[in-house]
């Protein structure tokens, strides 16, 4: 009778009557305090990749300006460098009888053996001078200003007298001198050097043809007077 009418076991009963499945899925999920710890060092870490990752980009990134901004630099400079100074000075007289230009700031330095080069002062005592224009027009010319000379005779005979000196440049102004009759092969003149006819026309002295000399002929022109043009081997 005892055993049939006793009442069961609370503790027992409570513990029997939860889920087994329940149970173990609330114990499974919660995480140990050794597991979040883990979790927030996994993250921190990952955190300083990324930043580590960004900076490293950034600076790569920089570096690639840096050096797109040199190298845009040293292009640049190098292309002024060769606009403003490569072939922009005087014409001169090139090896195989042609005519090359010089670099800006250049002279081309010239004798009376028609030897010339370009260079950036020409040594007198050997006979070079700086001959910097053949002329107002034409390739090299002085354009709107006027291409004056001095031409230097120490000899020979009319007229193919010999000369020691020719130098020319850009002048607004020439107060050419050459005589109108060449009594002797002596003397230094100051010459107007022409390229064209056009260039003579209004001389003030009234050197107005544009003629050649010489035995051969002069590489130069310049301008003179009707009488002398006469003994000329050509004028244009």
């Amino acid at each position: 009778m005892d055993d049939a009418t006793s009442p069961p076991d609370l503790d027992t009963g409570f513990a029997n009557s939860e889920p087994a499945g329940e149970g173990a899925s609330e114990r499974d999920t919660r995480p140990s305090p050794d597991a979040a710890e883990d979790v927030d060092a996994q993250e921190a870490t990952a955190d300083r990749q990324v930043e580590a990752s960004t900076d490293s980009e950034a600076h790569g990134d920089g570096d690639v300006a840096a050096d797109a901004t040199a190298d845009a630099g040293s292009d640049a400079g190098a292309d002024a460098r060769n606009d403003v100074e490569v072939g922009t000075g005087p014409r001169c007289l090139a090896t195989d009888g042609g005519f090359d230009f010089c670099n800006a700031g250049e002279h081309c330095c010239a004798n009376t053996d028609r030897v010339a080069a370009c260079a950036a002062s020409c040594d007198a005592p050997s006979g070079f001078y700086p001959v910097d224009c053949p002329g107002a027009s034409g390739a090299g010319g002085c354009g709107s200003q006027i291409c004056c000379g001095t031409l230097v005779f120490d000899g020979g005979a009319i007229p193919n007298c010999s000369a020691s000196q020719l130098t020319s440049a850009c002048s607004d102004s020439c107060g050419d001198n050459f005589p109108g009759t060449l009594a002797s092969c002596g003397g230094s003149y100051t010459i107007r050097l022409c390229t064209a006819a056009a260039d003579c026309a209004g001389d003030p002295n009234g050197d107005t043809y544009c003629c050649n000399f010489g035995n051969p002929p002069s590489v130069i022109n310049w301008c003179v007077a009707s009488t002398v043009a006469l003994v000329a081997n050509s004028c244009l």
